[in-house]
């Protein structure tokens, strides 16, 4: 495996920790392929493996990028032991509206994150209402209402990313798979 090559300030310093974990987990996820996961941080670190590999592979190098990488990955282990408390975006919302509670609008754009990518199939069906871009819509402006609110800046990056971030998810999905 390669060096780390530092990239300059524009991103922040942070950029070289955060290749320098991709790098890291990269080689995790080549050692760990043919094993049986036997515990639940291995998956976090499986998914977020394959998607540095991705964004690497695919030339997406900044903070924000590697930061959604992260925090899909820790979105992808939740939904493996948990389900989502309502598939509706509407829902979400409204919950929002009603208890005040801005972390509603966060739970409504990872439900749209998950259709799109685990789902996607789903989300483009005739005799379903909304379609897979307004999933990618909604979810995106939910994430950046969320970072409104409450100043989150995963959730910024993830209303800014959230389409490349849906493809990303969906590729390392398939790429587990295989």
């Amino acid at each position: 495996m390669g060096k780390t090559i530092p990239f300059g300030n524009q991103e922040g310093d942070d950029l070289n920790a955060l290749l320098e974990r991709a790098r890291i987990l990269k080689k995790f996820v080549v050692d760990s392929e043919d094993e049986i996961v036997k515990d639940f941080g291995a998956i976090e670190r499986i998914f977020e493996g394959k998607i540095s590999e991705i964004l690497i592979d695919s030339k997406l190098i900044s903070k924000g990028f590697f930061l959604c990488g992260i925090y899909v990955s820790k979105m992808l282990r939740n939904f493996v032991f948990t389900c989502p408390e309502s598939w509706y975006a509407i829902d979400y919302i409204e919950m929002a509206r009603q208890k005040g509670n801005p972390y509603y609008f966060k739970d409504g754009a990872d439900m749209c994150f998950l259709l799109c990518s685990l789902f996607a199939g789903r989300t483009n069906r005739r005799r379903r209402a909304t379609s897979k871009k307004m999933y990618i819509e909604i979810g995106g402006g939910l994430y950046y209402r969320f970072f409104s609110e409450t100043k989150h800046n995963i959730s910024r990056h993830m209303a800014r990313n959230f389409e490349t971030m849906v493809d990303v998810a969906n590729e390392a999905v398939g790429r587990i798979k295989k």
